[in-house]
């Protein structure tokens, strides 16, 4: 509502465009903590910001409107330019379409996004929090691979009327 306000002129100040700029990112993480997808959606709807759709959408499970979404030219762009938390979008979209043999091919280019971004960064010991969001997008694709690992194994024990032995899978 402050930024609303501020976007009017209803503020006697007027705060800086990195003031609002740093308003709308903090509202949005606020909301992302409180998995509040429904309004992050809106939000993103209004900003015209189709990276952050894609996000809420897969949260909410929307598949249908991930699946539009990354036909989009803005969403096309951002993975030609090697964006690996967009290209982990069509991971979750393969493993909830029940594509498995993709999932392990769109892993390996995911890994290989992170790896090249990870390259780019200075050194660890430059005390830099840079590294943490790309050591949070190696975390979830281990996830990502253990979930299609998952439904790889149930879904070929599901035709032969078997139990899968997860326990291999999950060490």
């Amino acid at each position: 509502r402050l930024i609303e306000r501020a976007e009017e002129g209803h503020i006697s100040s007027q705060p800086s465009e990195e003031e609002l700029s740093l308003w709308e990112s903090r509202w949005v993480e606020l909301h992302r903590g409180l998995c509040q997808w429904s309004v992050i959606s809106t939000y993103a709807e209004m900003t015209g910001s189709p990276k952050l759709s894609l996000e809420s959408a897969w949260k909410a499970r929307d598949w249908d409107k991930v699946r539009s979404l990354c036909s989009t030219p803005s969403i096309v762009a951002t993975l030609e330019a090697g964006d690996p938390e967009v290209k982990m979008s069509e991971i979750f979209l393969a493993i909830a379409d029940g594509k498995l043999n993709e999932v392990e091919n769109l892993h390996a280019q995911t890994a290989q996004l992170c790896l090249y971004k990870w390259q780019l960064l200075p050194s660890v010991a430059a005390r830099c929090n840079a590294h943490s969001s790309l050591l949070q997008c190696f975390h979830r694709l281990v996830e990502l691979r253990e979930s299609g690992q998952i439904m790889v194994e149930t879904s070929t024990h599901s035709r032969g009327r078997t139990l899968p032995d997860l326990k291999n899978l999950l060490r």
